[in-house]
């Protein structure tokens, strides 16, 4: 039962980095099996941080910072959304801090994306639940996932060109604010 509860709580972590995939996926236009490989494994590892981290410090964490992380993951993919929209509607080919081109904007995705897998730690802590078998079936979970999420909206904008970079900036504000309410 607790091999079925983990798969569950992993596909359900994921499907959040599903709905960005699809629309941030657009946007990767140089490089595109470099980049969605790094940003798989970003998003794999910091799933598998948070789970650790949040499973450490059970209680600990979740007095200080509660309910809290949603404001974060909010702010940050606000922004990167707010980024992609802005870079769809700019002629000049220019790379930001926030771009998913850059380690930066990577790493910024894959934290933002992986505060859910803190509070779930924290949860699989407080319950003294094996957080190593909630890794080992999520990691794998997380990383196909998001390379598949992320190609295939690449394939998107294939088909929709530069609207697919501007509704996928669009989805993300729409989640950042979805996580505010």
């Amino acid at each position: 039962m607790e091999v079925l509860l983990t798969v569950i709580i992993a596909i359900g972590l994921a499907l959040d980095i599903c709905a960005i995939g699809l629309s941030s996926g657009a946007t990767i236009q140089k490089d595109r099996t470099l980049i969605i490989t790094r940003i798989a494994f970003l998003v794999a590892l910091f799933h598998a941080l948070m789970l650790i981290c949040g499973w450490s410090f059970g209680f600990f964490i979740s007095e200080y910072i509660g309910d809290k992380t949603k404001y974060v993951a909010a702010a940050l993919l606000i922004l990167i959304g707010a980024n992609m929209v802005r870079e769809a509607i700019s002629e000049k080919e220019e790379q930001t801090f926030l771009s998913l081109h850059t380690w930066s904007g990577q790493i910024i995705l894959a934290f933002a994306t992986s505060i859910d897998a803190l509070a779930i730690g924290v949860s699989y802590g407080v319950v003294h639940n094996n957080v190593l078998l909630l890794a080992l079936i999520t990691i794998p979970i997380i990383l196909i996932a998001t390379a598949t999420a992320f190609w295939l909206g690449g394939k998107i904008n294939e088909i929709f060109g530069k609207r697919a970079n501007i509704w996928g900036g669009v989805v993300l504000i729409l989640i950042g604010i979805f996580f505010l309410l």
